[in-house]
Parts: C-alpha cells; structure tokens; sequence
C-alpha cells in the first residue's frame, strides 16, 4: 500500500474518488493500492478561491489525479478574494520575432487579441478569472517561453487573475529559415514615423527601427509626418517620394525616410527673399556674400529669426500698430547663439539679426541683417556690415 497524504492551504476541502477517507481541512491522509488511480477534487470555502495544486499535484483545475505507484503528497492552496474586485492582464512582447498573442476566459469567446504588430496589451478581469493565454509565433520566427507572472515554455499557459499580472512572451528568429532585416532610418530635420512593419522592440523604436522578413516576402512601408513636418521622400533601398512604398526582401536592406521640418521651409523661403530683395549700401548680395557659401549660415540665422518675426507680424496684422513693446527685445544673448548667429535684437520698426556670412574670398563677416518694415530702410549702426531686408506683412503696412 501507498499513502496519499493532502494538505490544505486557506478555507477549502479535498475530497478524492474513492473516498478512502480523504475528505480534510486541513490534512488527512489514506492508503491505496500500488498504481491505484486517485480523483482529487478541491472545493474552496464561500469568498475563497483556488490557486492551484502543488508538489506531486500541479495545476490550476480544481480536479486533477495522481497514481499511487509510491508515497504521495499533495496541497491545495486557497486564498480570500472578493469577487467584485477587477484586476489588471497586462501582455508584452520582446525578442527579434514577431506573433500573436490570444486571450480568454475558459468557456468565453476570446477577450484580448494582441497581433503582430502589437507590442503591448491590457485588459481587466473579474477576480479569480483563469486566463487562457494562446500564442503564435508569425513565418520565420519561434515562441521561446513566457516570463513575468507566467513562466512557462509552452505556448498555451493559464494565468489565475488574484491580482494584477504582467507576461511576457518572448519571439525571436527562427535558426532554420533564412531571414532578412530591413532597416529604416528617419532622417532631416522633420518629425515622423514609418508604419507598415512589425518593428523589432515594438512600434515605438525610434528613428532607428528593425524588421526581419523570410526571403521573398514583401515589405511594405509607410511614411507619416508628425504635425509641422513634411515628407520630402525615400532614398537607400527604398526610392521615390511617395508616403508609400514597397520592396521584395531578398536580401538585407536599409531604406531611409527624408522629413523636413516647416520651419526649415520658411528659413529656405526666407534665403530666397533675402537673395531677391536684399540690398547693399555698395554691390550685389549674391557677389559679395554668394549663396553656395552661406546657405547653412542664413538657413540657421533665419530658423532662429522666426519666432521673433511671427511676434512682429501678428501684432502688425491685429492691431497695424508697430509692437513697441518690444523694442531693444533681444531674444538670445550676447554669446552666438548658433554656430553663426549672434543675436537678434528687435529695434524701432526692423528686427537686426547678427549673423556671421562668408564673403566671396571666404572670410568670415559679421553682418547685421535689417529686416525692416515699411517703406524707408533704417540706419545702420555700429561696426556691422549693415544689409537691408524689406518686408511685408498682408502686402502692406
């Protein structure tokens, strides 16, 4: 004969077919036959939930059978809860790979579905609700277990909600199958994101993002500027300037996605402007300070001039009244505020902007731009190259 010896943990009972004498709380212990096949069903106390069997019983099903073929010890562990109470699931997913994840309570139709694109889900259940969590890794890739609350290399696990819970399931790179990654950079001075793949480490990667695709399969990409930026286009393996594109993985490969910044835009409208309208007190802009050599050095110096511009030029459109308010307003200091730009300083109806331009024999000048509004340039002053800007705010002013 062996002896089957029950424990229990919490307010619950034990009761085994054939009985035997094994009806406890909280131990009891018989003796069957050698290889006798034992029924043990737990049933806890009003307001206690189950947890789970340990040492030679496992699992969450309150019924579970063991055979006596030696000496057995089994424990049942209940645990008080409220039944009323919601707790948290929360799946995430690491690894190279990519798959899906399925959630549902026993008897349910499914409750959560995180897919391949999905790095991270929640959802809330009722108290003491046992989970059914299901995964499947994507083509070209492999499940290699569970961690966190749920800590398994199956694929299919149980989790028993007693309190909030966080797993996480683990995808990487199948060894057996030949895979390519594609990597897309953002790139300029603009803002954006490129959807389409199921990113290594998720959607949120950066501007530096990963996906591994089987050999053959197709890629397809899409560009999405952020507010105040513009997609300029694709370059690398990637080619055109359409939001979206598409490339046939056969080998590894690395596109890039070109944004540009609005702000960069109106500084290139801005350099425009002043290569069309502005003046000398002797000679030609274009001659003197010659625009291949200064591109950086304007585009940086009139980045920074429109804050202090759009200042000026609201005020003008709301009330047609000079801001004096902020005469002698230097909006940096002393110190360059940039590589080449110095200062910008508002005066009495122009904004002086003191920037560093190369000359035509490629020595450094300190310019004093007068972006000026209405009809009669200002003075210069100081030791400045002075050079003169008109402009307009709704045509006139």
């Amino acid at each position: 004969m062996h002896s089957l010896t029950l424990n229990t943990v919490g307010q619950g009972t034990v009761i085994s077919q054939p009985l035997a004498g094994i009806n406890c709380q909280p131990q009891c212990q018989a003796d069957y036959l050698p290889n006798q096949k034992v029924k043990l069903q737990a049933q806890p106390d009003p307001n206690y939930l189950f947890l789970g069997w340990s040492e030679d019983c496992q699992g969450l099903n309150r019924q579970t059978t063991v055979v006596m073929d030696a000496a057995k010890t089994c424990t049942a562990t209940f645990q008080l809860y409220n039944p009323t109470d919601l707790f948290t699931l929360t799946l995430t997913k690491t690894g190279l790979g990519r798959g899906k994840i399925w959630g549902r309570v026993q008897a349910e139709k499914t409750s959560l579905a995180c897919q391949s694109k999905c790095q991270q889900i929640q959802q809330t259940y009722a108290a003491g609700s046992p989970v059914i969590l299901t995964v499947h890794p994507d083509n070209g890739f492999i499940f290699t277990g569970w961690s966190g609350d749920c800590s398994t290399v199956e694929a299919k696990t149980i989790i028993l909600m007693t309190a909030a819970k966080n797993c996480t399931a683990n995808f990487d790179l199948d060894p057996n199958l030949p895979l390519y990654p594609l990597t897309v950079q953002i790139i300029g001075t603009g803002k954006g994101k490129v959807t389409g793949p199921a990113w290594a480490g998720g959607q949120d990667c950066g501007n530096d993002c990963t996906a591994y695709y089987p050999a053959d399969d197709t890629a397809r990409l899409r560009a999405r500027p952020a507010p105040c930026s513009t997609f300029l286009g694709w370059s690398g393996d990637c080619q055109g300037d359409k939001l979206g594109t598409t490339l046939t993985m056969t080998k590894e490969q690395v596109c890039y996605a070109h944004f540009q910044s609005e702000l960069e835009q109106v500084a290139t409208s801005l350099i425009d402007e002043f290569y069309a309208q502005a003046t000398l007190s002797s000679g030609a802009i274009a001659e003197r300070y010659p625009r291949v050599n200064n591109e950086l050095r304007l585009k940086e110096a009139f980045w920074l001039a429109q804050v202090p511009l759009m200042q000026i030029d609201q005020h003008l459109q709301a009330t047609q009244l000079w801001p004096s308010q902020f005469n002698d307003l230097t909006q940096y200091g002393m110190e360059p505020v940039g590589e080449y730009t110095h200062s910008l300083t508002i005066r009495s109806q122009w904004l002086e902007i003191q920037v560093e331009l190369q000359n035509a024999q490629g020595v450094a000048e300190l310019v004093g731009i007068l972006v000026y509004y209405g009809l009669t340039p200002p003075p210069a002053a100081g030791d400045l190259v002075p050079v003169w800007l008109p402009r307009e705010v709704l045509g006139q002013w």
